[in-house]
């Protein structure tokens, strides 16, 4: 049995996981692919056994610009670009969907990053697909990461808030947090930011 994305699971579900890995049956056997340990239950990884499997930066870029040569009329040149220099760390596929979900929505990954985070609020709060949620964490980091950039006066505020908005990101996905008054909180910290 394969699970991809387990870093996506509910506390519910990783619970059920654990049960099915601690009584499986006879010749069965659990591939559990991840691409952030840390988000998955302590109890779930003592229960494995690791094999890391890691692609090289150039890898990476290579795999992304092959599948990306598929939608190529779809996308700006300067959209793929900033794919490839500024995501390159995050899986071929989930650059792809990054792109597709915001053509979806008119968005260019090019323009202001707090776009694109209401964006994955607001697709969030739809579909209730724990894979967008890593999608606007994602694009928290890059918002903090601009924002230190330009402004490195600020550092100590900005780690502090960013470390914030995204542990209460993940708590609200592992347990099922009402995410109405979060994402309101989260966008009022990101328009202070902003300005």
């Amino acid at each position: 049995i394969m699970i991809d994305n387990v870093e996506n699971l509910n506390l519910n579900s990783s619970n059920a996981l654990l049960k099915a890995i601690e009584e499986p049956l006879n010749n069965t056997f659990f591939f559990i692919i991840h691409n952030s340990a840390t988000k998955i239950l302590d109890t779930v990884k003592s229960r494995c056994t690791e094999f890391k499997f890691a692609l090289t930066t150039s890898k990476k870029k290579n795999i992304f610009a092959n599948i990306i040569r598929q939608y190529k009329n779809e996308f700006e040149i300067n959209e793929i670009n900033e794919i490839i220099e500024n995501y390159y760390f995050d899986t071929p596929g989930n650059l792809v969907k990054y792109l597709l979900a915001l053509d979806k929505a008119s968005i260019s990954i090019t323009e202001n990053k707090l776009k694109c985070i209401y964006h994955f609020i607001e697709k969030y709060k739809n579909e209730k697909n724990p894979e967008t949620l890593s999608f606007l964490s994602l694009f928290i980091e890059k918002f903090y990461n601009e924002l230190c950039l330009n402004n490195n006066k600020n550092l100590n505020s900005y780690f502090f808030n960013q470390s914030k908005i995204l542990k209460q990101i993940d708590e609200m996905r592992r347990f099922n947090l009402d995410e109405k008054n979060i994402f309101i909180w989260i966008k009022d910290i990101l328009q202070n930011e902003a300005k």
